[in-house]
Formats: structure tokens, C-alpha cells, sequence
């Protein structure tokens, strides 16, 4: 086994024996290695958020597309084991449902380079859209619930109704006392579901009714690899897509 460190991407990327990338960076990166990769067809996982704006977006949705390249972004909550249980969950019981609550967010982290409502309230907006793709979506509300004077630490939330009914909540941010992310499924008949996206668990009320087997960057990585060997048809564009409607969403606000 050999580690080799390059001085510059470039040079990196002039080496004929890269199978793909996992672009651990911000979005800016993200951008700029893609562009260099595009023609190479080289798959890659991006950090999320993707990209920062929906210019940039919608740019390289384009570019991949047209090159048909295979691009994932890394978002925990849908690759977790407990996504499909949760959208099973919401959808059985649409009609059943008082409201949606998530609590998503953490005492930071701090980034120069991407608002912390950007940087956080991906997870939440990209969740709902991805289970509720085939529903409208409106009546979006955002408010601040507090922040620092240079806007580096802040908290929002989000109203929404599916089909003018059901009402999700989203409260998000790295302003939080200390890291929280958990989903609450309230139903009118009193019973509570809860998904707990950090130990990937599922409860109804007090009892514990689904752990997840494996991790969601284990997930991830099996789509991946199966990508790889053509032994899969996502090319992750699903969730690159709706990662885009959650920024056009969130940049109205902030």
C-alpha cells in the first residue's frame, strides 16, 4: 500500500488510474471537480450541499445529463435503512396524520463558505421532497428564530403543507444547544412515530420498532460500488435533483 500526495487537483486528476471520487469539500469544490471530471465520466460522490445556488444547480444537472455521468450526493437521512420505513409509514397513513415535526441541527459547525440554514436545512427539505415527489408541495413559510448579528450561527423554520393538508414543521440550523435530529409522524388517534436519523431507529411511542443494520455511508457506498460495476440503474440523479429543489428553496429566504 502506497499514499501518494499531489500538490494541485490537476495533477491528480491526470493520473489514468482513478475509478472514481468522493469529494469531501464545499460546494465551490464540488463544482470545480466536476467540471474537470465531466468528459472523464468519472463517478463521483459529492459532499452535500452539492452546490450553493441553483444557477450552479441547474448547470450541472445539465452536464450530467448530457455526459450521462454518475453523481451521487451524501444524503444521510435518505440512505438510511430507516427511509424506506419512515415514507412506508407517512404514506400508509397520509390521511391519518396531524403534522410532521423535524428538529435538525447542532451547536454548528461554522462555515465561511455556505449559510447554516444552506448547510443543514438540505437533510430536512430534501427528505420531504424525495417522500412526498409525487405530491404538491405549498403554503411554504420561513421564519428566523434567532441568530448572531453576523449570521455565521442561526435557526429557522419552515412551515409547508402537502396538498393543503398535511402540515410539516421543520426547525433547523447550527444554533441548536446540542445536536438533535429526529422526525416526529404525530397521528390524530394520539400514536407517535418517531425516526431518530442519528442511531437510525424507528419508535412507536415507547416501543423501539426498527434499528438499521448497516450505516447510511454504508448504503451509499453498496449503490456505488453496484453503480460502478453497472450492476445498478441509479446514477444518483434523483437526489441531485431534489437536493436542487430544496436550495431553490431554501435561497428565496436567506
Amino acid at each position: 500500500f502506497e499514499t501518494k500526495f499531489y500538490n494541485n487537483i490537476n495533477e491528480l486528476f491526470c493520473n489514468e488510474y482513478i475509478d472514481c471520487v468522493y469529494v469531501a469539500a464545499n460546494p465551490k469544490t464540488n463544482f470545480k471537480i466536476f467540471n474537470l471530471l465531466k468528459f472523464k465520466k468519472i463517478p463521483m460522490i459529492l459532499e452535500k450541499p452539492f452546490c450553493d445556488n441553483s444557477t450552479d444547480g441547474r448547470k450541472m444537472i445539465r452536464l450530467i445529463n448530457k455526459n450521462q455521468n454518475k453523481v451521487f450526493t451524501n444524503l444521510p437521512n435518505i440512505y438510511a435503512d430507516t427511509y424506506e420505513i419512515t415514507k412506508e409509514l407517512i404514506l400508509k397513513n397520509f390521511n391519518k396524520i396531524e403534522k410532521i415535526i423535524i428538529h435538525e441541527g447542532a451547536s454548528g459547525p461554522q462555515n465561511d463558505n455556505i449559510h447554516p440554514i444552506l448547510d443543514w436545512g438540505i437533510h430536512s427539505l430534501s427528505y420531504i421532497l424525495c417522500i412526498f415527489e409525487e405530491f404538491e408541495i405549498n403554503k411554504i413559510k420561513y421564519k428566523e428564530i434567532k441568530k448572531t448579528k453576523d449570521n455565521k450561527f442561526c435557526v429557522s423554520k419552515f412551515d409547508l403543507k402537502i396538498k393543503n393538508k398535511m402540515h410539516i414543521k421543520i426547525l433547523t440550523g447550527n444554533f441548536f444547544k446540542k445536536k438533535t435530529r429526529i422526525l416526529k409522524i404525530i397521528l390524530k388517534d394520539g400514536k407517535i412515530f418517531i425516526n431518530d436519523f442519528i442511531n437510525h431507529k424507528i419508535w412507536q411511542n415507547t416501543n423501539l420498532i426498527y434499528q438499521s443494520k448497516s450505516t447510511p455511508l454504508e448504503n451509499l457506498l453498496d449503490i456505488f460500488a453496484n453503480c460502478l460495476n453497472d450492476k445498478s440503474q441509479n446514477n444518483g440523479l434523483n437526489e441531485i435533483n431534489k437536493s436542487l429543489e430544496s436550495i431553490k428553496i431554501i435561497e428565496k429566504f436567506i
